[in-house]
């Protein structure tokens, strides 16, 4: 089974306030403040896999040339300009993502952000952890780290928010209900983009029994919305990287999940009730398919 990022605030509010300083992760000053700072092993070098130019969406993958064997290694992340979240890959979450080849060899992934200047953007450091916790790490102040050019970048010079314009996700149709499917622990029933139809970054959040199997890795922004049980999904998305050209955007969604035994209805005029939490039909109705 597929797992999910559980570190993600649950609040719009809280996810406004915790993405604007999240250069230092929960899961880096973790590592600070308990593990141990070695010289046993160093990171060599950084190469960065994927081939840009990057415009804000854009997924960029890091791969991290190390005396210490991939087997060894726990974490990597990666800091670097113009991203949404720091590139990051944890041991054990193999399988954990859409696309698993890249936990798989132990390469970090992010996305590109909005929410800067088009232009060369800088790595800026790099930390590298062992299954002990003991870590390494290197900065722009300890050697060359490679760099990435970025297009379409939403800040741009002499902007005004006067001219800002309206942004939305009309591209996407987000269901009022969803039916839970039979024999299926988890009921995946919408792909969540990485970006709105303005081209702005998003950050999904979904609490209830649901929840999002990212992409490609753990800072990923996009994925797939499941559920795992009859309950309201709450689906929360907000836009908090800045933009010169278009407004914040920020709502709330309401899903209802149905059961699978749940019926959907029709009666002779051809009015529809979608799903029905009961044993059968209103009278007047009869179940369809």
């Amino acid at each position: 089974m597929k797992g999910t990022l559980t570190s993600r605030p649950l609040r719009v509010v809280a996810v406004i306030s915790v993405l604007l300083t999240f250069l230092v992760t929960p899961t880096t000053q973790a590592h600070l403040e308990n593990g141990t700072f070695t010289e046993s092993f160093k990171i060599a070098s950084l190469k960065i896999l994927s081939k840009g130019p990057y415009k804000p969406g854009d997924v960029i993958v890091f791969s991290v040339d190390s005396n210490l064997p991939i087997r060894q290694r726990q974490w990597i992340q990666v800091t670097a300009d113009c991203l949404t979240y720091p590139a990051e890959w944890h041991s054990g979450t193999e399988e954990s993502f859409l696309v698993e080849k890249f936990a798989k060899r132990a390469q970090a992934t992010a996305v590109i952000s909005s929410g800067c200047s088009s232009g060369v953007q800088k790595v800026t450091e790099v930390m590298l952890a062992d299954v002990q916790n003991n870590y390494t790490r290197v900065t722009t102040e300890d050697a060359t780290l490679p760099t990435f050019v970025v297009t379409k970048g939403h800040l741009r010079a002499n902007a005004t928010s006067v001219s800002l314009k309206k942004d939305s996700i009309a591209k996407l149709r987000i269901p009022q209900q969803v039916r839970l499917k039979r024999n299926s622990k988890q009921t995946t029933f919408l792909t969540l983009p990485r970006i709105t139809d303005g081209g702005q970054t998003l950050d999904w959040v979904a609490t209830g029994e649901c929840g999002i199997t990212r992409t490609t890795g753990a800072t990923d922004l996009g994925g797939a919305l499941w559920a795992s049980g009859p309950s309201v999904c709450a689906l929360a998305l907000n836009t908090p990287w800045g933009s010169n050209l278009y407004q914040a955007l920020n709502q709330a969604f309401s899903i209802e999940v149905f059961p699978a035994t749940a019926l959907s209805c029709q009666s002779k005029s051809n009015k529809k009730i979608k799903y029905v939490n009961s044993a059968r039909c209103p009278k007047g109705f009869q179940e369809t398919k």
